[in-house]
C-alpha cells in the first residue's frame, strides 16, 4: 500500500488476522532496520501476496519497485498474488492476470475466503472481477 488511511490497512489486517491469517504489513520492522532487507525476507517467507490499489500506490516508486519483487516471486515461487483496489485506479496490465476484489465495495469477506483458498492452491484462483478501470 502506500499513503492509505491507515484505517483501511487496519480493518484488512484485523478481518485477515481474526480468520487466522498469519499478515506481516511493513510496520513490523523494527525502527533502524534495514527496510528493503526485512521486505524482501517477508516476501520469501510468503505464499499470498496483497497489493492494495490506488492511485497514490501506482505513483509510487517505492511501491512499484515492490511490486517486481513480488512479480519475479510469483514467477519463480508459484506464489499468489490479490489485488485489492482500495480508491480508484486503473489496473495496471501487469496486474490484470491476476484476482482483482473490488475493495471498495465490502471485499473484505471475499479476500479472506480467497486467501484461504489460494494459501492452499497458489494460483488456482481466477480472476473476480475484469481488470480494467475500478
Amino acid at each position: 500500500h502506500s499513503d492509505l488511511d491507515p484505517a483501511i490497512v487496519e480493518n484488512i489486517e484485523r478481518a485477515l488476522t481474526g480468520a487466522g491469517v498469519d499478515v506481516w504489513t511493513d510496520a513490523a520492522i523494527p525502527a533502524g532496520a534495514d527496510w528493503q532487507a526485512e521486505t524482501e525476507l517477508a516476501v520469501e517467507a510468503s505464499t499470498v501476496f496483497l497489493v492494495l490499489l490506488s492511485p497514490a500506490y501506482l505513483t509510487s516508486a517505492f511501491c512499484r519497485s515492490e511490486l517486481q519483487l513480488l512479480l519475479r516471486e510469483c514467477a519463480r515461487e508459484n506464489k499468489s498474488l490479490i489485488v485489492q483496489v482500495v480508491k480508484p485506479a486503473v489496473i495496471p496490465d501487469l496486474l490484470s492476470a491476476f484476482p482483482v476484489i473490488d475493495g471498495r465495495a465490502g471485499g473484505t469477506a471475499r479476500l479472506v475466503s480467497l486467501i484461504g483458498t489460494m494459501s492452499g492452491q497458489p494460483g488456482a484462483v481466477p480472476p473476480l472481477m475484469p481488470a480494467s478501470n475500478v
